[in-house]
């Protein structure tokens, strides 16, 4: 004798009510999912700009290049980071050219041996300023130079001394820029992930973090 066997399913008001939990969980926590994934495409971005520079930083310590530059551009509305580099004898050709004639601005005109030692294109992150501009390094800090918007910057204390005006840039995500500027400081809040990397003229690189109150050392 086939004996039947009762087979059992969800009921449509079953399905309706599992489907509303998964919404309600998901609700919940997507803007924490959301913040945690800014964070850290913001911190992966600051990581790769600050590789660039302390890389070519390092390249006039070891003495592959004497004068360095750091350049931020943005072709066709793309931020690019490039670093680029002057070996040592075409630095002292310049060294011994008039002073009028000298090419060691941090500008265009700076005949560099190597204009693309490293590049980066970040498609996600902003920095607080949208015009071109540069650091260059030499090996003991003679030579170091700003050169377009970065002497805009605006003076910031951080740790309880001030920060000069053209040794920092900020990074923050694209989705919290304005006009593609990361916000002033005192609009950051601390949901808007954002991270400082502050340099001296001897190379020194540092890394901060905004907590929502204060620039904090990572």
């Amino acid at each position: 004798m086939r004996q039947e066997q009762e087979i059992k399913g969800f009921t449509i008001f079953e399905l309706l009510v599992v489907i509303a939990i998964i919404g309600i969980i998901s609700a919940v926590g997507y803007p924490n999912f959301s913040n945690w994934n800014k964070e850290r495409e913001v911190r992966v971005g600051t990581e790769n700009i600050f590789s660039l520079m302390n890389n070519i930083v390092a390249q006039t310590k070891r003495g592959n290049y004497a004068y360095v530059q750091v350049e931020v551009s943005f072709p066709s509305n793309q931020l690019t980071f490039v670093s680029k580099g002057m070996k040592k004898d075409t630095m002292g050709k310049e060294l011994n050219k008039p002073a009028k004639s000298r090419k060691l601005n941090c500008d265009s005109q700076v005949p560099w041996d190597n204009v693309l030692i490293n590049k980066y294109e970040p498609e996600i992150i902003s920095i607080n300023f949208n015009e071109n501009g540069a650091v260059c390094f030499s090996q003991d800090g003679t030579y170091y130079k700003i050169e377009g918007k970065i002497t805009k910057n605006i003076n910031l204390f951080i740790e309880n001394r001030k920060l000069g005006k053209k040794d920092y840039i900020i990074i923050c995500h694209q989705k919290d820029a304005i006009k593609n500027i990361c916000p002033a400081q005192k609009s950051l809040t601390k949901d808007q992930p954002a991270y400082l990397i502050e340099w001296s003229r001897f190379g020194t690189l540092s890394k901060f973090k905004w907590d929502g109150n204060a620039w904090r050392r990572v």
